[in-house]
């Protein structure tokens, strides 16, 4: 028992110790990045590059993606438009030549342009081209430098010059540049340049030029034109630090170079960057990428997890290297954006990260801040600010503090006032110090706040408050805007009564100052020419003033626009605006691109606080004099210390607590759990064996081994005694189920072989059939179970490639069988052979690889794309132009017979129409071979008609001159006849087109029709007189059927009659069904039967005159 409540408080120390730790690294996260300090200029188009103007600080040339060019004044905000009739813009450099001021503009795709201005838009009057490329005018310039001994231009293709000699002329329409570093392949008359990616170009003195390039960091004497070439690594970007140069490898690390390539520091980048920049005011390096800036300070480089991480909120140009300069007048820096020029200011001071510096107070040596809910601590002279309490009070948003001896007092936006006694600790306030409302409660609105040393004031509206004393402060009622002490003395600031001045509850005003309304700060300051004597400076809405003893005020200067009065003495008095801060002696202003909040702002041991959105910035007048005070200025460092916080501190004793308890509960449990865990296993690795095959056996048994999974799962929480009980009943189930496994697979098996059996063809099925023929014999049951699930896999496979060969001969039923277009696919589908194999015949048809687990329609459209190839459209275009001209040599005789003639011009024009669609930009020769078969058997079905009509009428005519002839020109007369008809109208080509006819109509669905009319078919060799009869009447020859006798050797009623069946029966019964046939198939020979049937009528009712139509 001993032994065991030992190792139970061991285990709950080490679990509690464990906690605290863990928590003490949580603490430790990184803190949250503030804001990049940026306003944003919206410009309503995609922008490519800025470029700065040599001749002007203030004037940036912003190019688009579209060729226009904005002229941005940074000083005035102003913005010109130039037009352009080119494309995206890298660069535009302006040069004074001796042709006047001209603009070097680099474009995308048209390379170097040498413009000059007219009105609102650039013209080029030259047009700089490669010296040897493919298409020497098409390639792109990144960047341009203009020097003495030429113009230097990074492109596409390398780096190459526009030589001095050249550079001053007049226009010369298109001038060739000259190679200073470029990809040449071929040799002789053949030499080409090849793309080589050139940007960046930085002077380096006076005779060095740096540019990067895919092949490395490139040095170029001016002079000279000799290259050197550094890195050897693909670079995305380069800047000068100082002496140094700063590479950014693609996809790689961030590089510090000297000037002859000699690598002084590697960093690897947290994230990949595409540009690097170098601010030198601030001190500041920017490496840039796609809406992403990373920061870091110089002492910083090799220390990247320092670096900020900053959003800027827009993405930057892809494809673009001119995205970022220095606009040093402005103090800020250009940042291009997708739409818009972000300005930098060069102050970030983004490492100070806690949040905006919302108040501040001074006392005994010490200066407060209040960030958000925290207050922070700072000893005068130090650049530490150690956070010290968790305000607790309050709505959260505190309006006015101060400190009195170990007090805090604050007021929030309600004008409830609050105190707590300050300690030196943030552990100790987070324990004792208690934020507590004030008594009593102040009643009205407070206006401001301030001590005297002994006493802390508050101003309410119409009125002063006292919060250590009872009695009136004032007798008469002011709105009082400000106080500011100056030793045991306090002034205060009233909205239209003036100032008031005093101590210890007594106060009078300063004569004079009622005049001045709207008193916006005060500041106690010694005068100039006497350091003792301390004298009272008013800042107004519109003036500063200065307060000669207690019976005048003196106006100094004019002031406007100043929330805040900061005096470090009688000469250096600095105005806090809306941005910046202002000497009032000589109208410098400070930090301009820093927003101040005024009440954070204070003056202590002759040096300026002042609080912000990015920090603390310190200086003093040693720095205002030397004019330096930007540069020489300190950033107050923020400590924060929110692990002691009163809310951690009870989570942490509760935790604790918490971990004891649990502690113990884990002991007790995994002592319990130890008894049962071999009961558990012995049985899991019974259920796991079952579990192999779970997927092969029947629902019931799979159910059943899912539920004993989980009654061995809940073994766990049964009592020892209740865990073997139970665990008895579930090893005779699953003994019992472990029978049954083998005679269930060996049924699966079994109907395996059978599917098996049905795929001989195949090939290895047989082998396929012998192993699982032996599995089923052994018994055993991982064997059997892979042997199931390899069949499985096999027939899938099978199964697969079967439906898509049942796809394809879906598709490929009915279409044109052209030889070499369709021909040897139709054969293939027709062969009975391996799937497999007859898919890998397929494929090499259409010269493609089979694809692994294609869907049918990929497939299908595999070999639409195949038969839509040029060759294929022209064969299947020779094939309807064969058909449209069998057709036309009929065309006149045609032309007698309606019937003829509608059939043949709807042949003709669904074949024309065909032959438009082979002959346009997109042929569906698909779609051409799937309606081709059709209009041929109805074609063969007309022409076999219209050749029986034709020879019919010859028949006839050497019918006629036989009896009018005699001799041996009869003779040759009767064999002629015999070509049309002999042996009984069993052979002749009248007979033959016959045979045609049914040929074709039995081969396309036109078939019907014969079924329509019922007609009576032999069956084999050879056709009944009623079949040829049908062609004979269709053919509309204009004779009387029994003309025919002769021809047809039968008699003249026995014609009638069979005409009769046919026409008068067959079709009169199927008329309405025959012309809704005829409606919708017009080009089928519906059309002729309805003609016969006519002209049947005719005859009957004696109107058949006997002449043609």
């Amino acid at each position: 028992m001993k032994k065991t409540l030992n190792v139970f408080f061991r285990r709950a120390v080490s679990l509690t110790f464990v906690t605290v730790a863990i928590l003490l690294f949580a603490s430790c996260g990184k803190t949250q990045n503030a804001p990049l300090n940026v306003s944003e200029m919206f410009f309503g188009q995609k922008l490519s590059s800025v470029s700065a103007d040599s001749y002007n600080a203030d004037r940036f040339f912003v190019g688009t993606e579209d060729g226009n060019i904005f002229v941005l004044n940074t000083a005035t905000n102003d913005v010109d438009t130039l037009l352009t009739s080119f494309d995206r813009i890298y660069k535009v450099v302006p040069d004074m030549t001796a042709q006047g001021l001209r603009y070097w503009v680099g474009t995308r795709n048209m390379g170097l342009l040498l413009c000059a201005r007219s009105a609102d838009s650039l013209v080029a009057v030259t047009r700089y081209v490669l010296p040897a490329a493919e298409r020497v005018e098409s390639y792109s310039a990144y960047d341009v430098y203009v020097h003495q001994t030429g113009v230097f231009v990074a492109t596409s293709h390398g780096l190459l010059k526009v030589t001095s000699d050249k550079k001053n002329q007049a226009s010369l329409g298109t001038d060739t540049l000259a190679a200073i570093f470029v990809n040449r392949v071929g040799d002789g008359g053949s030499v080409r340049l090849q793309p080589l990616v050139a940007f960046d170009l930085r002077s380096y003195g006076e005779d060095i030029l740096l540019c990067a390039s895919d092949k490395g960091l490139l040095k170029v004497d001016v002079r000279s034109d000799m290259v050197e070439t550094f890195i050897n690594r693909k670079v995305s970007g380069i800047g000068l630090h100082g002496k140094d140069v700063m590479v950014v490898v693609e996809d790689g690390p961030l590089l510090k170079v000297d000037i002859n390539g000699r690598q002084l520091a590697e960093v690897s980048l947290p994230q990949h960057a595409k540009s690097y920049f170098y601010d030198e005011t601030n001190a500041m390096n920017y490496l840039v990428s796609d809406g992403h800036v990373q920061l870091f300070r110089d002492e910083e480089l090799d220390k990247p997890a320092m670096w900020q991480q900053m959003e800027v909120g827009m993405s930057v140009p892809a494809n673009c290297h001119n995205v970022i300069l220095s606009n040093v007048r402005q103090r800020q820096s250009l940042l291009l954006g997708k739409y818009s020029v972000l300005r930098v200011a060069n102050h970030q001071d983004v490492f100070n990260t806690i949040g905006e510096v919302e108040l501040a107070c001074a006392n005994d040596g010490k200066i407060y801040y209040l960030v958000g809910r925290s207050l922070f601590c700072q000893k005068i002279g130090s650049d530490v600010a150690v956070q010290i309490k968790d305000l607790s009070g309050g709505t959260g948003d505190i309006k006015f503090m101060n400190v009195l001896g170990n007090r805090l007092y604050y007021v929030d936006s309600s004008s409830k006032a609050y105190s707590a006694r300050l300690y030196s600790s943030y552990l100790v306030n987070s324990i004792l110090s208690y934020d507590s409302p004030v008594s009593p409660a102040v009643k009205h609105e407070v206006t401001a706040m301030g001590d005297d040393g002994k006493n802390i004031y508050l101003g309410v509206r119409d009125g002063l408050v006292n919060l250590h004393r009872a009695d009136s402060c004032l007798d008469s009622h002011v709105f009082i805007n400000r106080f500011v002490r100056s030793g045991d003395n306090v002034a205060f600031a009233t909205l239209n009564d003036g100032v008031y001045i005093g101590r210890d509850n007594s106060f009078k005003p300063i004569a004079g100052s009622e005049k001045f309304a709207f008193v916006r700060d005060m500041a106690f300051a010694s005068s100039v020419g006497n350091d003792s004597a301390s004298h009272l400076y008013i800042l107004t809405n519109h003036a500063l003033l200065l307060s000669n003893g207690a019976d005048s005020l003196s106006l100094l200067r004019p002031a406007t626009g100043y929330r805040r009065l900061l005096a470090i003495n009688g000469t250096h008095l600095y105005g806090v605006a809306d941005f910046g801060i202002d000497n009032l002696s000589d109208s410098t202003r400070l930090f301009s691109d820093v927003h101040f909040e005024p009440e954070a702002c204070l003056v202590a041991n002759g040096k300026i606080y002042a609080g912000s959105g990015s920090g603390v910035y310190v200086f003093g007048d040693a720095g205002v004099n030397g004019g330096n005070a930007e540069s020489g200025y300190s950033i107050v460092r923020f400590v924060t210390k929110s692990f002691y916080s009163r809310t951690n501190i009870i989570l942490l004793v509760l935790l604790s607590c918490l971990s004891v308890g649990f502690v113990w509960w884990y002991d007790r449990r995994k002592r319990r759990m130890r008894m049962v865990t071999n009961i558990q296993d012995r049985l899991y690795v019974r259920v796991v064996e079952l579990g192999k095959v779970k997927h092969l056996l029947g629902d019931t048994l799979c159910q059943s081994i899912d539920r004993w999974t989980a009654e061995i799962d809940s073994i766990a929480r049964l009592s020892p005694v209740e865990a073997r009980r139970r665990a008895d009943i579930l090893n005779k189930d699953i003994q019992k189920a472990t029978f049954k496994v083998p005679t269930v697979l060996a049924v699966q098996i079994e109907r395996q072989i059978g599917v098996l059996n049905t795929k001989k063809n195949v090939k290895k099925c047989a082998d396929r059939i012998h192993k699982s023929q032996q599995a089923r014999i052994g018994g055993d049951v991982l064997e059997m179970a892979r042997v199931i699930a390899d069949n499985e896999e096999w027939l899938q496979k099978v199964h697969e490639n079967e439906a898509i060969l049942d796809g394809l001969a879906a598709v490929f039923k009915g279409m044109a069988n052209l030889p070499g277009v369709t021909d040897e696919i139709i054969r293939q589908l027709d062969v009975y052979s391996d799937p497999a194999e007859k898919l890998k015949r397929m494929y090499a048809i259409i010269g493609k690889k089979e694809v692994e687990n294609m869907e049918i329609q990929d497939v299908i459209s595999l070999f639409k794309s195949y038969l839509s190839s040029p060759e294929f459209v022209e064969k299947t275009k020779d094939c309807v132009d064969d058909k449209l001209k069998d057709l036309m040599i009929y065309e006149e005789c045609m032309a007698h017979v309606v019937s003829f003639k509608s059939i043949y011009d709807g042949l003709v024009g669904a074949l024309q129409h065909i032959q438009d669609n082979l002959e346009s930009t997109q042929p569906d020769v698909f779609d051409a071979l799937s309606k081709l078969p059709l209009l041929c058997m109805r074609s063969d079905m007309l022409l076999a008609v219209v050749k029986v009509h034709i020879y019919i009428d010859r028949y006839f005519s050497i019918m006629k001159q036989v009896d009018d002839t005699k001799g041996l020109q009869r003779g040759e007369l009767i064999k002629e006849l015999f070509v049309y008809s002999n042996e009984m109208f069993e052979k002749g080509c009248i007979v033959d087109e016959v045979r045609r006819f049914y040929e074709a109509a039995d081969a396309c669905e036109d078939q019907q029709l014969l079924a329509m009319i019922n007609l009576t078919r032999k069956k084999g060799e050879g056709l009944f007189l009623s079949e040829k009869l049908l062609v004979l009447m269709m053919a509309h020859s204009g004779k009387k059927v029994s003309t025919f006798s002769e021809m047809a050797c039968a008699s003249d009623q026995h014609l009638r009659k069979l005409r009769r069946e046919i026409i008068g029966d067959g079709i009169e019964l199927c008329l309405d069904d025959l012309k809704d046939y005829a409606k919708k198939n017009p080009m089928s020979f519906a059309t002729l039967l309805l003609d016969a049937y006519e002209m049947y009528k005719m005859q009957g009712s004696e109107k058949y005159i006997g002449k043609k139509r």
